[in-house]
């Protein structure tokens, strides 16, 4: 093949345009120049291909990174004739474009072989290299300054080596306290703390920190001198949080004392041989833990920080270096910020427990405030348990506890409910609870365990009420706790008492906080009860004279029947569930009584029944008998059934029943007789509840119907006494008719 200046220019137009697709990021056009075959060996580490594909799949991955952005200056081409095939020879300066400039990359010789395939100019071998910048002239190697360049190479990677060491392991320690500020940032509760130590712990050892036995945060109170130990034991991967007294021990209290003085103070200190024994002896009667690796160990080192009211702490089985101990110290910088995040946190906390406290007061107030009646302390009692229980104190039950003259009266309250009202005497335990309350404590707290507790239980088994829950829960399969704290708290009518199976010491304000507000509500709650007894005694009082101005009011004696309905109005008027009143007076030997009774407001005519008969009237009559001022005779089943059918063979209230029974209407199934005696009888309070409560009432319409009964036998008398003088004058004018006659025919 020769090489004429037409065919060279066929062939350059092929070539330009294949570099101009490339420059352009043309990459289809660009490997439309390719053989199928095509080698190539670029100036990139990943620029070797022996085929079109993979070298396709390269140029269009980097396209980007060509495309715009790289120039070839300086061009250089010729072309030579090797057989079929054609070299061609180019030399350029590579520019590229590099933050809004363009820059020389290199000088790049470049050897492209091309044949003609099907009518087009194909690329079958391209190769691109950049010269040796460091031979010189006449010179292939530069052997000399080579090996002048690896000395400065190695020097300069030996003293890289050294700052890429210190500037690692000043990263390793960024990384660490970086964590550390992470988990310090992540806190969202106090024992959040625990964690804190542990990550510390973690961190110091990754950082060549050996033998540590634990890293501790100690938050003091100087009120109750003591301070919150959260520990972190590393052999043991324990976490634990250790209340400390900490005047209890002269080294601790040293420790505290420096810790307080000076925010940015350090205390170390070393047990060894006797003083660690001495050491590990208080930490055992402090209730502290002792992990085993301390009761083996030669020698306990403690480092602590200062962190205001506060300290961040290390023990190890072997003393820190002087490095490890600056370490710890940079920790403790970073470990500030997790200090006031917890103190924030605490803050938060603190806030939200008191609108929890207040809300649990409040509601407890509000029920005591509402409250009408005695029987409701029941419902306070079972509120504040589950107030209390609400607040997170496990209690096993709460109980309002009012004082009596020689007892007490109980009202208890658990998770399962509420107990019936008890009566608590004052002996055994209840005395000492007593005996607290007189002495002015605020709160007494008592823990009974063992044999003691065991005791306890079979002496409250013992008492009415109490007892026979305990034994019917133990029964069901219950038991009785072998451990309890009594906390009790005195107000001026009491005690509150809360049982918890363990000790609280956190939750002692809040008992006597309850106690506050239920003095309040309770004394409130008294003076309400006086006002209703108040209320109460007028609405009595008021009925008695309604009964009593009726009978004083009566002219005639055929009026007392309307004294019954009264009676039996007066009764219902003041809420108590009378079926029938009425008033019963006795014959001459009280051999029978005549009832004039209301039932449910209607007026029944007056019947007479024998008291030596019928059961319910033998008791009647014995309670008279027995010289009784009030009587109560309850009768249901059989023996009311068989009351009612002799009542029914009696005249007129026979009749009144069987009225009832062909209406539809069944006789009582149980009912409770109530007798209020007076000198010529009784009244009659028919109910079908017991009503201890209307006892007294009972007594006091007995008493007044005894004056205006004496009344009614006035009227009787004085009724009797005008009746004769009447008869008396009507015969005295006969008498004195026939005295004047004068003749027969006058008659």
């Amino acid at each position: 093949m020769k090489l004429t200046k037409q065919l060279e220019a066929e062939i350059l137009k092929h070539y330009n345009a294949y570099w101009d697709a490339y420059l352009k990021g043309d990459i289809k056009k660009f490997a439309s120049y390719f053989d199928s075959t095509i080698t190539v060996f670029g100036t990139a580490k990943a620029e070797v291909f022996t085929n079109k594909k993979a070298a396709e799949k390269f140029y269009k991955a980097t396209a980007h990174q060509m495309s715009g952005k790289a120039e070839m200056r300086k061009r250089k081409i010729a072309l030579k004739v090797v057989g079929t095939s054609v070299l061609i020879y180019e030399q350029f300066d590579l520019y590229v474009l590099a933050q809004n400039e363009w820059m020389i990359y290199g000088h790049v010789r470049m050897t492209s072989m091309v044949e003609q395939k099907g009518g087009s100019w194909k690329v079958v071998l391209q190769h691109a290299s950049f010269p040796d910048n460091r031979a010189d002239e006449g010179e292939q190697i530069a052997t000399q300054k080579i090996k002048a360049e690896n000395v400065q190479l190695k020097e300069a990677v030996q003293r890289r080596t050294v700052e890429l060491e210190s500037k690692n392991k000043e990263l390793q320690i960024e990384s660490a306290l970086e964590r550390v500020r992470t988990v310090a940032m992540a806190m969202q509760q106090p024992d959040d703390m625990l964690d804190m130590c542990q990550v510390i712990s973690k961190e110091l050892e990754n950082l060549g920190v050996t033998e540590i036995r634990n890293i501790q945060t100690a938050i003091i109170d100087i009120n109750r001198d003591s301070y919150l130990n959260y520990e972190y034991f590393r052999l043991q991967k324990k976490k634990i949080v250790t209340p400390v007294e900490y005047k209890k021990h002269k080294i601790v209290h040293a420790f505290v004392k420096k810790m307080l003085k000076d925010p940015e103070g350090f205390f170390t200190k070393q047990f060894k041989g006797v003083p660690l024994k001495q050491y590990i002896q208080y930490m055992v009667k402090a209730s502290q833990f002792v992990d085993p690796a301390t009761k083996k160990t030669a020698s306990l080192h403690y480092y602590f920080y200062s962190i205001g009211p506060g300290a961040l702490g290390i023990s190890t089985y072997a003393p820190l270096t002087k490095d490890a101990i600056d370490l710890f110290k940079r920790f403790r910088n970073v470990f500030q910020l997790a200090y006031r995040r917890f103190i924030d946190i605490e803050k938060a906390i603190a806030q939200t427990r008191e609108a929890e406290i207040e809300l649990a007061l409040e509601r407890v107030r509000a029920r005591t405030m509402a409250m009408q009646q005695s029987e409701e302390l029941a419902d306070a009692s079972f509120l504040l348990d589950s107030q209390v229980r609400a607040l997170g104190i496990k209690t096993r039950g709460c109980a309002f506890n009012i004082y009596g003259d020689n007892e007490s009266t109980e009202w208890f309250s658990s998770e399962a409910g509420t107990m019936p009202t008890y009566k608590t005497p004052r002996e055994k335990i209840f005395l000492r609870y007593y005996e607290a309350g007189l002495a002015g404590k605020a709160i007494h707290i008592e823990t009974i365990e063992g044999k003691a507790c065991a005791a306890h239980y079979q002496y409250l088994c013992t008492l009415p009420v109490m007892g026979d829950a305990l034994k019917e829960m133990k029964a069901n399969g219950g038991s009785f706790p072998v451990r309890q704290t009594d906390h009790v708290v005195y107000f001026k009518y009491g005690y509150l008492l809360f049982i918890t199976l363990d000790p609280v010491p956190e939750s002692h304000d809040i008992f006597i906080r309850f106690a506050k507000v239920f003095e309040q509500t309770y004394t409130r709650f008294l003076d309400l009860q006086k006002a209703e007894a108040q209320a109460r005694e007028s609405q009595i009082q008021l009925a008695l004279e309604r009964v009593r101005a009726r009978t004083m009011a009566m002219q005639h004696s055929n009026e007392l029947p309307d004294a019954a309905t009264i009676l039996f109005q007066q009764v219902q008027s003041l809420g108590m569930p009378a079926w029938s009143a009425g008033y019963c007076t006795w014959n001459e030997n009280k051999s029978a009584v005549t009832l004039w009774m209301s039932s449910e407001g209607v007026l029944q005519p007056a019947f007479t029944a024998p008291t030596t008969e019928d059961e319910l009237f033998i008791q009647m009559r014995k309670g008279q008998e027995d010289d009784k001022t009030f009587h109560v005779v309850e009768m249901g089943g059989k023996k009311l059934e068989k009351h009612y059918r002799y009542m029914r063979t009696l005249p007129v209230v026979g009749e009144i029943l069987d009225s009832i029974i062909n209406a539809g209407h069944p006789l009582p199934t149980f009912q409770i007789m109530h007798h209020a005696y007076f000198s010529k009888g009784f009244l009659l309070f028919i109910t079908y509840e017991p009503v201890p409560d209307a006892h007294d009432i009972f007594k006091r319409f007995g008493k007044v119907f005894d004056q205006t009964y004496t009344r009614f036998l006035d009227l009787q008398k004085a009724e009797s006494q005008g009746r004769e003088a009447e008869i008396e004058l009507a015969l005295e004018r006969v008498r004195a008719r026939t005295m004047a006659m004068q003749q027969s025919d006058e008659l």
